[in-house]
């Protein structure tokens, strides 16, 4: 009898949640400046970039997760759905002092967008003091 209750109450709670991909089906377009350059920088700073996601489509956008490409770069995103023609953000943060010389980190954003993932990237140079 327990396991039946149990296994009752998973069927439950597998059939009324649903995963975002399922809420928002139908995929949109976007536009935005999805490469920022932040020119030259001393080692040890830290770089903080917004990168704005305007939604070009006909129904709502929906960022689902944002993934960074090291340990150096810290992402939040929004996470409410956006409707046509408003913009969504992420904020990325890059840690310098690890890093010298070029630097080309990324952000992939996963959305309901063809295709779902949306690479966000930050370029620049980080000097070092001798």
């Amino acid at each position: 009898m327990r396991n039946l209750l149990f296994i009752t109450f998973l069927a439950l709670v597998a059939f009324s949640c649903k995963s975002d991909r399922e809420k928002f089906p139908d995929d949109t377009t976007v536009d935005g400046e999805f490469v920022h350059n932040f020119g030259e920088v001393m080692q040890g700073e830290v770089i903080k970039v917004r990168f704005e996601i305007k939604n070009t489509g006909k129904v709502p956008l929906k960022l689902f997760d944002v993934k960074p490409s090291c340990g150096c770069t810290l992402a939040d995103y929004c996470k409410d759905a956006v409707d046509p023609g408003k913009t969504a953000w992420v904020d990325a943060e890059v840690d310098t002092k690890e890093q010298n010389g070029e630097i080309f980190k990324k952000v992939t954003v996963f959305a309901n967008t063809k295709p779902t993932d949306i690479p966000l990237v930050i370029t620049g140079t980080v000097l070092v003091k001798y």
